[in-house]
């Protein structure tokens, strides 16, 4: 098993690495566009039931989890994996790509052999940190202009901003 694990978390981290590095080839604002994208899609697939790691702990048990942070790790990473796939499947490379920032950082909890990287990749993340209200206004806004149900919307909005509070995951800077 301890082969196979190596193997994991050498694949692991060269995906993380590329993705930090194409992160940092990018401008400020367009880590924190990808960041609030991210946030707004994790929000969207979090309240519409899509990652809920309750499903895997009670069955029967029909509440949606919205925590913002991240925790039952294994079960959101599932999640994320399949939802990315779907999207891949799709050719709807823009979401699948910032969704990967749950993945990586997901993967990385489990696995502390990446701590490093992931620390990095979020050092750069958060340097974006005094954009991220005001692209967060215009998603908002935008998704509101597209005609997209207000209470939705508002949910979202509310969601992402708690999300956005918990930033950088503590696990990982622990």
């Amino acid at each position: 098993m301890k082969f196979i694990r190596k193997l994991a978390v050498k694949s692991y981290r060269k995906e993380l690495i590329q993705y930090t590095n194409a992160l940092s080839s990018v401008s400020e604002k367009k880590v924190a566009e990808i960041l609030i994208y991210s946030v707004w899609l994790r929000s969207i697939i979090q309240i519409e039931g899509i990652i809920n790691p309750i499903k895997y702990l009670d069955p029967l048990h029909n509440d949606i989890d919205m925590e913002p942070e991240l925790h039952v790790y294994p079960f959101m990473l599932k999640d994320f994996e399949k939802y990315i796939s779907f999207l891949e499947k799709q050719k709807q490379s823009s979401k699948s790509f910032v969704l990967k920032l749950w993945v990586h950082t997901l993967r990385s909890i489990i696995r502390p052999e990446l701590n490093n990287e992931i620390r990095n990749l979020w050092k750069l993340i958060m340097k974006s940190k005094s954009h991220w209200n005001e692209l967060l206004e215009a998603i908002y806004k935008e998704d509101i202009q597209l005609g997209i149900e207000k209470e939705f919307v508002n949910k979202t909005l509310k969601l992402s901003k708690e999300i956005i509070n918990c930033l950088p995951p503590q696990q990982i800077f622990n």
